[in-house]
């Protein structure tokens, strides 16, 4: 049964339908689930349509670092606004995260008007990492800009050209960053919405790497929902090394003292050749996932 306290889980996902079939589970018996896939992806989008909550897409192809990944994440957030005016709250998570908090336990969002966002002033970062990003970008942005023949392309184009100082008409001085994975309530998804509409940063972004950890933060940032934004996301990960030759880690057991011990309701990453037992631990924790 739908819960009275309408929430959207929207979620990005390429890879492990069984996975990512007990994660849609777990949500759309109480909320609307809405739910992007990989247009590289094998999965199958009737595959993973457990029930009349769950809304399954395969629309954009999908590449680390480029455009569409933030277009993907925009039409989810568009299509839970539209279709059920009920929604009051909006989750966005990866396919690969897991909840760790009883269902019940995402009461706690009702009538919310909090964003949780990880969010970090790009002139106080002093990245020169951080600045490419924006700066010069990827000039092949429906390609990996990780890949060798995408990198000597984007050196070129640094060398030839200067630095771009903004993004739209925000200023170095008013740029934001920050994970895509956050939770925001109704009010300023909308807002985020209309203001795309109304100024197409999406285009204006094409060239950014990463552009979806700059959208939301800089566009929330500077306006009069700043005052809602909490100090962090909800989401429990580890950047702090490479395990298993991924950076954020991916999760194991080892990882379910800080989980647990924490105020989060989401963790990342999970790959279920290594996770197995902190999946196993969560599910009897939370009571079934």
């Amino acid at each position: 049964m739908l819960s009275e306290i309408m929430q959207a889980i929207l979620i990005s996902a390429y890879k492990d339908p069984e996975y990512l079939k007990r994660l849609i589970n777990f949500f759309s018996k109480d909320f609307r689930v809405f739910v992007h896939i990989d247009k590289k992806s094998n999965i199958n989008r009737e595959e993973i349509k457990l029930n009349a909550n769950v809304y399954v897409y395969k629309k954009f192809v999908v590449s680390w670092g480029g455009i569409n990944h933030l277009r993907a994440i925009l039409f989810l957030m568009q299509e839970a606004l539209k279709k059920d005016k009920s929604v009051s709250y909006i989750h966005i998570i990866s396919g690969s995260d897991i909840p760790v908090k009883k269902i019940e336990d995402f009461n706690k969002f009702e009538n919310c008007e909090k964003i949780y966002m990880e969010h970090m002033k790009v002139k106080d970062l002093k990245s020169n990492v951080i600045n490419r990003r924006y700066q010069y970008g990827n000039r092949l942005p429906y390609r990996d800009p990780r890949k060798r023949s995408v990198r000597v392309v984007n050196k070129i184009y640094e060398i030839l050209h200067r630095p771009n100082s903004k993004i739209g008409k925000f200023q170095a001085s008013q740029l934001y960053k920050g994970l895509i994975w956050l939770s925001l309530p109704r009010k300023a998804a909308e807002y985020v919405i209309d203001y795309e509409k109304k100024n197409d940063l999406v285009k204006q972004m094409k060239y950014i790497t990463v552009p979806e950890e700059f959208f939301f933060q800089t566009i929330l940032e500077n306006s009069s929902f700043k005052s809602k934004i909490a100090p962090n996301n909800l989401v429990y990960n580890d950047w702090s090394e490479p395990r298993y030759n991924s950076l954020p880690a991916i999760l194991d057991e080892s990882d379910y003292e800080k989980i647990s011990n924490g105020t989060y309701f989401f963790a990342r990453k999970i790959d279920m050749s290594i996770s197995k037992e902190l999946v196993k631990k969560i599910s009897n924790e939370i009571n079934k996932f």
